[in-house]
């Protein structure tokens, strides 16, 4: 990452980083496992040597601890925050932000209650120009804020720790942590650019779905600054759980779409990174990547990446990734890639990939790709690829090459061959041989 240039009025900063050479998926990374045999070294030798195996940076004061003193451990594949558990003394606290694990040492619980403004500016290390559209946050708390276009920023953050830990992020510049004093401010920070992404990788993302974002429905619901935050950082925070009325209005304050949260709950409308095991909205959830577990909406869900278990909606799903496991949407299900499993829908399911599973609808089914499965439908059933097992629509059902079943009230169509079955009550085509 490089030095650090930051300066503090009045008072002293005290920061200390450990870099590594090799890097993560943005995973939470206490609960990589590593195997430790040390003896007899100091806390900050064992601290360095646990970064290296577990691939991240380590960022605290060295003050928090006694430094001196040397410590034995041996532990074999076990995660880090239980190594870090036995090493560390009670008081200190884990904060993870991207590829760094942030230590900090709780303050008395009177000063708590206080906040600390803190305010300062964020320029290019090359040019010394100032930087626009920078998040910067407070890893504790959340408190966050977005350069303005001379690089300034201001925020107000409350007292949990004797230091406060501020990320810098931005998509074009390499993430940087530094820790301060409360009573710190005034800060100038200057950061280096990323390395610029390769063009065969800048190609292959062109060929992503678009962004949730991007849908007029998410617009409404999602709040600017929230959507700012997203849109210029990669930045993932993990968090156990989270509670919120608004995008804007909760724990995870606007800083939401960077937050992957293990379990969550929307009063009305919530947005946020991911979800690792369940998700309750009152109206709408907004998911930017991936859903492990159960999520379930009053009205909607919208999820940028693939889901994985069981997708609940009063009106509609709308997924831009794989589906694993049931989708069910009282009016309709909206699937841009794959399905492995069960698409359930009052009126239409939509498909733009290929199916292994079932699809029920009350009207429509549609598959822009082939069916290893089965499609149901109260009158259409629509497959742009071979259909491989069963067809069953009031009206029509539709595929390329059939090698099972079509079954419907008025006409049955293959534009390929049928090595099958058809049965209509009108007519039966197929554009190429018939050997069912």
């Amino acid at each position: 990452m490089g030095a650090i240039d930051s300066i503090i009025k009045g008072s002293a900063v005290l920061f200390f980083l450990l870099f590594t050479s090799a890097s993560y998926s943005q995973d939470n990374l206490l609960k990589r496992k590593i195997d430790l045999n040390v003896e007899q070294q100091t806390i900050e030798k064992i601290l360095f040597e646990i970064s290296e195996k577990a691939n991240f940076t380590f960022s605290y004061d060295v003050s928090i601890f006694a430094s001196s003193q040397r410590i034995s451990i041996i532990s074999q594949a076990e995660p880090v925050k239980a190594i870090l558990d036995k090493l560390l003394p009670k008081d200190i606290d884990y904060k993870v932000s991207g590829n760094h694990l942030i230590l900090l040492k709780t303050v008395n619980i009177p000063q708590k209650r206080k906040k600390h403004d803190i305010y300062g500016a964020v320029f290019s290390a090359v040019d010394k120009s100032p930087l626009k559209n920078i998040v910067v946050y407070e890893v504790s708390s959340l408190a966050s804020a977005v350069t303005n276009e001379k690089g300034q920023f201001s925020m107000s953050v409350p007292v949990e720790f004797e230091q406060l830990g501020l990320s810098f992020n931005q998509s074009d510049v390499e993430d940087t942590t530094i820790l301060i004093t409360p009573q710190g401010q005034g800060l100038s920070i200057y950061l280096k650019p990323k390395k610029r992404i390769p063009y065969a990788k800048a190609i292959k993302d062109l060929d992503y779905p678009k962004p949730v974002e991007t849908l007029p429905i998410v617009i409404k619901l999602v709040s600017n600054q929230s959507i700012l935050r997203t849109e210029n950082t990669t930045l993932i925070i993990h968090r156990p759980a989270q509670i919120s009325f608004l995008p804007t209005m909760g724990t995870n304050l606007k800083m939401g779409g960077l937050v992957k949260n293990q379990f969550s709950f929307n009063v009305l409308v919530g947005y946020a990174n991911g979800v690792g095991k369940v998700e309750v909205g009152g109206l709408f959830n907004v998911i930017r990547q991936e859903v492990t577990g159960f999520q379930l909406a009053g009205l909607g869900n919208l999820v940028g990446g693939d889901t994985k278990g069981v997708q609940v909606a009063g009106l509609f799903n709308h997924n831009r990734g794989t589906m694993v496991g049931v989708q069910l949407g009282g009016i309709s299900n909206l699937l841009i890639d794959s399905l492995r499993g069960v698409q359930i829908s009052g009126i239409s399911n939509v498909l733009k990939g290929g199916m292994k599973g079932w699809q029920l609808a009350g009207i429509n089914n549609l598959t822009t790709r082939n069916v290893e499965g089965g499609q149901i439908a109260g009158l259409t059933n629509v497959a742009l690829g071979d259909v491989e097992k069963l067809q069953i629509g009031g009206l029509v059902n539709k595929g390329r090459n059939v090698s099972g079943l079509q079954l419907s009230g008025i006409v049955n169509l293959a534009n390929g061959s049928v090595k099958g079955f058809q049965f209509a009550g009108i007519g039966n085509y197929s554009s190429g041989s018939v050997s069912g």
